[in-house]
């Protein structure tokens, strides 16, 4: 998500996200909303075992993760 922005001339995620009409706008808040569950996994120190997020953490949001790359797709052509 953090590299998102930059191909559609935005600040943040959050940026890119208010400048998308409203049904792309409803899915990628989703996504925004879903970074908590994300830096969770990455900012968390490391420990003995680690562990992956499960399925059930990320399956909700799997579909609208082909919205942003539809969309930098349909900029870079």
């Amino acid at each position: 998500m953090n590299h998102i922005p930059p191909i559609f001339e935005a600040q943040t995620f959050r940026d890119f996200v208010s400048k998308t009409g409203k049904s792309i706008k409803e899915v990628l808040t989703q996504l925004e909303n879903a970074r908590s569950i994300a830096d969770l996994h990455n900012h968390i120190l490391i420990r003995r075992t680690e562990h992956l997020p499960s399925k059930n953490q990320i399956e909700h949001f799997k579909p609208s993760f082909e919205v942003p790359i539809v969309e930098i797709i349909n900029k870079l052509k």
